[in-house]
C-alpha cells in the first residue's frame, strides 16, 4: 500500500515547488509581500506565496487520487474560503472581527455540511463515553475558529507553522494508516508532502535566495486541515482516534493560545492584540536564537504527540490522558504567567 501512493505524495511535492517559483517573482504585484518594519525584523521584503503553494499541491493531489464524496467536498470547499480570505488578508489587512466572523462561516459549511460534530467527546470522567447531543454543533465551531487561529498565532519564526503542521499530521497520518482510513491518511500525508518544499524555502537567508513565508492563508488552512481531521478522524462510524488523542497531537499550539489568550484577559487588552508572548518569543528572550527555538519547540511538539499515540495504542483510558494533558497545561500556564519570564507588551503580529 505504501509503494501505491508514492505518486500522489511525490505529485503534490512536485506541484508545491512548481508553484512557490511561478508564484515568487508574481508576489508584488499581486501585494502578498511582507515589508520589514519597527515589529518585523526580517531581511526584506519576503513573498507571502507558501500558502498558496501548499494549497495547491494538496488540492491536485486530491482533485486526482481521492473520491469527491461528501466529507473531500466539504473540505475542498471550506479549504477554498480560508485560502481566498487568507490571501485576502496577506494583501489588504482584513479587521480581526471580519475575520472571525468568515472563520465561523467556514466552521458552519464544515459541522452541516458533513453532518459532524464533536458528539461524542470520550471517556473523559472515567464513567462513559460523554455526549454533548444538540451542543455539540457550538463546541465544534468553536474548535474549528479556535485550531485555525492556534496555528495562526503559531507563525511566528521561520520554520515553525511548518513544523507544527508536520508533526501533528504525521501523527494523524499514522492513525488513519493504521485503523485503514485511506482518505485521511491520503489527506494527511499529501499535506505533509506538500509542506516540504515550504520549508526548504522558508528556512533561506533572505528573499534573494529564495526565501517566502507561509502568509494567513497557510496557517489559517493549517488549523482548517487539522481541526477537520480531528473531526473526521474522531465522530464518523468507523472512528480512527478518540478526541483526547487530538489534544496530544496538537499540544502545542494549545497551550500557547490559552496561555496568550489569558494573558491577555488578564491585561485587559484585546484577544486579537498581536504581542511578544508566545513560546518562541519568550524562548528568544531567554537567549536562544530563532533555530534553536525552532528546535526545541518541535522536539517538544513531537514528544507530545508520540504520547498521544502510544496512549492511543496502549488503549490508555481517557481520563488518565485527559489528567496528564492537563497538568501538563497547567505547568504551562504557570511558567508563562510569570516564573519563567518577564511580561512585555510589545506589538507583534504572530
Amino acid at each position: 500500500m505504501f509503494f501505491s501512493y508514492l505518486f500522489p505524495l511525490l505529485l503534490s511535492f512536485l506541484v508545491t515547488l512548481s508553484l512557490i517559483y511561478l508564484l515568487r517573482p508574481l508576489a508584488t504585484k499581486l501585494k502578498l509581500v511582507d515589508i520589514p518594519d519597527h515589529r518585523k525584523n526580517h531581511i526584506g521584503a519576503v513573498p507571502l506565496v507558501g500558502g498558496l503553494s501548499v494549497y495547491g499541491g494538496v488540492v491536485v493531489v486530491c482533485l486526482l487520487f481521492i473520491p469527491l464524496d461528501l466529507y473531500s467536498l466539504v473540505w475542498l470547499l471550506a479549504s477554498f474560503i480560508v485560502v481566498a480570505m487568507g490571501v485576502i488578508d496577506d494583501a489588504i489587512t482584513l479587521s480581526s472581527h471580519l475575520r472571525l466572523l468568515i472563520q465561523f462561516i467556514i466552521a458552519i459549511v464544515i459541522c452541516f455540511g458533513s453532518g459532524l460534530s464533536f458528539e461524542n467527546i470520550g471517556s473523559w470522567i472515567g464513567t462513559g463515553d460523554i455526549h454533548l447531543g444538540g451542543f455539540s454543533y457550538i463546541v465544534t465551531l468553536f474548535c474549528i475558529v479556535g485550531s485555525i487561529n492556534a496555528f495562526n498565532m503559531m507563525d511566528g519564526i521561520d520554520g515553525l507553522a511548518g513544523a507544527m503542521a508536520s508533526i501533528s499530521l504525521a501523527g494523524f497520518s499514522l492513525l488513519f494508516l493504521l485503523n485503514g482510513d485511506v482518505y485521511g491518511y491520503l489527506l494527511a500525508t499529501v499535506f505533509i508532502a506538500s509542506v516540504i518544499p515550504y520549508l526548504y524555502s522558508n528556512l533561506k537567508k533572505s528573499p534573494k535566495k529564495g526565501k517566502i513565508f507561509m502568509g494567513d492563508a497557510g496557517s489559517m488552512l493549517i488549523g482548517l486541515t487539522v481541526a477537520w481531521l480531528a473531526l473526521y478522524g474522531t465522530q464518523t462510524e468507523s472512528a480512527s482516534f478518540k478526541p483526547i488523542t487530538v489534544l496530544w497531537l496538537i499540544a502545542i499550539p494549545v497551550m500557547d493560545m490559552v496561555a496568550v489568550m489569558l494573558s491577555r484577559i488578564r491585561r485587559g487588552d484585546s484577544l486579537f492584540k498581536p504581542d511578544k508572548e508566545h513560546l518562541h518569543h519568550i524562548l528568544m528572550s531567554k537567549g536562544f536564537s530563532p533555530r534553536k527555538s525552532l528546535f526545541l519547540i518541535s522536539l517538544s511538539s513531537f514528544l507530545f504527540a508520540l504520547l498521544g499515540v502510544f496512549g492511543h495504542l496502549l488503549l490508555i483510558p481517557d481520563v488518565v490522558m485527559l489528567g496528564g494533558f492537563i497538568f501538563l497545561l497547567s505547568l504551562y500556564l504557570y511558567l508563562m504567567k510569570g516564573k519563567f519570564y518577564t511580561y512585555t507588551t510589545e506589538s507583534y503580529h504572530g
